[in-house]
């Protein structure tokens, strides 16, 4: 079995464990320093339980708030959640096995599936920045976009992220040791592939989201003296609390994924040194994208309040019984503004009647 006193064999993105010969990895964990290791076990069994937890929640309040509004914007964010929480249970399944006692097609599944949330992650993070900037951008039009085809646009994405990652079933194998390793067609085929990926899946990606951020505060800022007229005050600060919202989980994703790509990729090339700061830099960077996905929960609730009063619905087991007669809007928009619509009946004819479709209570 594994000796976790020594560090922790967590893998993120199937690159958790040491990827050098066996000895030489022998030596490396003894010489890492027991009080830090316990310190970095104990910091990720914390986040282990409040990321299943806060991500259970979130799902949760997620599925009761689709039911009442469908929108592309919760679908997303479901798609999130779940990335997260299924990330969180590949790595505690990682900690528990001994993948030498269970063969190299465990490792080759939990591998692929690790690589395929970390993936699906950053695709629908750009789904989201490129819905709300057309939204932003002419709200009208994205209105009348139809529905039925865009609310599969994240399971679109998830098998998208399978297919992209599915060459990784021949990198991972399982060591004679019993770690689950990402070595097996050498290192020139696993610096070409990870090269690749942090140059376009990440890179451009990260690039693409902060340029569609930027239209979506220059667009705000441009129209706020149209839309003052024409919006009321409630609708006005709900956008904005949305796209703060937004930015705060692209924020988040950047600032805790940004340290691990940058030392992995300098690992892969083989720019790294073997010393304690550099295997504790390692392990620092890995717990940021392990605690990334505890985050996006406290952001849902800090900065929604359709979010806070699904997720007291659900503490409180109300179940509550939709009345006769009030029919099942829907959100046609990627917006979770809090539209009324007596609101909209001071529009002109033509919008009213698109808007109408808006749901009445779409806040997220």
């Amino acid at each position: 079995m594994r000796n976790y006193s020594y560090g922790l064999d967590w893998k993120v993105n199937g690159n958790f464990s040491n990827e050098t010969h066996v000895n030489s990895s022998f030596t490396q964990r003894s010489e890492f320093p027991r009080f830090l290791s316990l310190l970095l076990g104990y910091y990720g069994v914390v986040v282990l339980i409040v990321s299943l937890a806060g991500n259970m929640l979130a799902l949760a309040a997620c599925s009761k708030t689709y039911h009442r509004n469908p929108s592309v914007l919760l679908g997303c964010l479901a798609s999130l959640t779940v990335a997260d929480l299924l990330f969180v249970l590949l790595a505690a399944f990682d900690a528990g096995i001994h993948f030498a006692a269970h063969g190299d097609m465990a490792c080759k599944v939990e591998g692929v599936l690790t690589e395929t949330c970390y993936t699906a992650l950053i695709l629908v993070l750009v789904l989201i920045s490129y819905e709300r900037m057309q939204v932003v951008s002419s709200p009208i039009l994205a209105r009348v976009r139809r529905f039925r085809f865009r609310k599969w646009l994240p399971l679109l994405l998830w098998l998208i992220s399978l297919i992209i990652c599915s060459p990784l079933i021949f990198f991972f194998h399982t060591s004679q040791i019993g770690w689950c390793e990402n070595t097996a067609l050498g290192d020139i085929a696993r610096q070409i592939y990870y090269g690749i990926q942090s140059l376009f899946l990440y890179t451009f990606s990260l690039l693409f989201m902060i340029w569609a951020h930027c239209r979506i505060f220059r667009a705000l800022a441009k129209h706020s003296s149209f839309r003052k007229g024409t919006s009321t005050p409630l609708m006005i600060q709900s956008e904005r609390k949305l796209t703060r919202m937004l930015v705060a989980v692209t924020a988040t994703f950047c600032l805790c994924y940004s340290p691990y790509i940058t030392v992995r990729t300098l690992k892969y090339f083989k720019l790294t040194g073997t010393s304690v700061l550099w295997r504790t830099l390692w392990r620092i960077c890995e717990l940021f994208v392990f605690t990334q996905a505890a985050i996006n929960p406290f952001i849902f609730c800090f900065f929604s309040r359709q979010y806070r009063k699904a997720c007291k619905e659900i503490l409180r087991c109300e179940c509550r019984t939709k009345k006769k007669g009030s029919p099942k809007t829907r959100g046609v928009s990627a917006t979770s503004l809090e539209l009324k619509v007596g609101d909209l009946r001071q529009e002109p004819t033509t919008t009213s009647r698109v808007s109408k479709n808006a749901t009445r209570d779409i806040e997220f």
